[in-house]
């Protein structure tokens, strides 16, 4: 299953229209559309706001488990620094309208870095 199919799966099952689910993440109508056509990348700010909306992990949101479980376990959140990790990675980025540069993405990516190495410690 594609993110996208997950989103459109999620509304119907809570038997929400596009337009309601947009007015929930204060976008228009058609850029939610987008993202269940696949054509637009979710925001992270619009994917946590969809899973306290839909009461599901943000690991089943992307698509990376089929637990709806909402607690973190570390796995949760290793998948989802790894999914920061390659969204960083992309050629241009853009943080509050700038773009990334390439000292401020190596930094972020050393530090996601750094906080799983430091959760592979954890129990």
């Amino acid at each position: 299953m594609q993110i996208k199919d997950r989103l459109t799966s999620l509304r119907k099952e809570h038997k929400l229209t596009q337009a309601k689910v947009a007015e929930y993440l204060n976008i228009t109508d058609s850029a939610y559309g987008y993202y269940e056509t696949g054509r637009n990348d979710i925001s992270i700010d619009n994917a946590f706001k969809l899973c306290e909306l839909y009461n599901v992990s943000i690991s089943y949101l992307l698509c990376e488990t089929n637990s709806r479980q909402v607690t973190a376990k570390k796995d949760d959140i290793v998948n989802l620094i790894n999914h920061l990790i390659k969204i960083v990675s992309l050629d241009e980025v853009l943080l509050e309208g700038e773009i990334l540069t390439s000292k401020s993405k190596e930094f972020t990516i050393d530090t996601l870095n750094y906080l799983t190495k430091y959760l592979s410690y954890l129990k």
